[in-house]
């Protein structure tokens, strides 16, 4: 039932971004899809983004490494839930970093036909995704099954160890964890998800 709690490790491992795409597709409402392509780019969760994020957030810039030019979207001053001390709302915002490359492209994309045909009447500070979290968990249950809002955060950090070379430092530091157990979990994941597809 929508909103029931369900460990990632009871649905299936996705093992590529393509998949990841056509899990998104199913949905029918281009709405669903790019929060969907959001949660996945950022690794957020879900009420981190609805009913707080602007299209104002998301700033292109380039950056040189070794002698080449890259593309980036970073998202930025996006919101952290999980709060350790008693401090001001703006504390807890964090800048994510999303390189435009062959994976990420795709869910880009998603997300600027979203703006371009949805939020062109609207201000610049408008909310993207203006809908309870719980709404959005609903129609991604329905349509997703048996995929859920937070998978789509697992499965981006999956990726980013099996296809950025994330460590268990980077990892922690994307997601603003504040101990390494969270990260060291996904590093296993996505250790055995290897070995896996060596024997398989």
């Amino acid at each position: 039932m929508p909103g029931t709690r369900v460990s990632v490790k009871s649905v299936p491992m996705v093992h590529t971004p393509i998949e990841v795409m056509e899990v998104i597709q199913r949905m029918p409402e281009l709405e669903d899809q790019a929060l969907c392509s959001v949660l996945y780019l950022t690794a957020a969760r879900i009420n981190e983004i609805v009913r707080d994020f602007k299209g104002t957030q998301i700033q292109e810039r380039q950056q040189e490494r070794d002698g080449r030019v890259y593309d980036f979207i970073d998202f930025v001053n996006v919101l952290t839930l999980k709060k350790r001390k008693n401090r001001p709302l703006d504390y807890y915002r964090r800048t994510i970093p999303v390189i435009v490359d062959k994976y990420t492209e795709p869910f880009f994309d998603i997300l600027n036909a979203y703006i371009e045909t949805s939020m062109a009447d609207k201000p610049d500070e408008a909310i993207l995704f203006r809908k309870t979290s719980r709404a959005y968990q609903w129609h991604i249950e329905k349509y997703c099954k048996p995929y859920f809002a937070h998978w789509f955060r697992a499965a981006r950090n999956t990726h980013l160890i099996s296809i950025y070379n994330f460590n268990t430092y980077r990892l922690l530091k994307w997601n603003n964890w504040s101990n390494s157990r969270h990260a060291d979990v996904y590093v296993n994941l996505s250790g055995q998800d290897l070995i896996d597809k060596q024997i398989s």
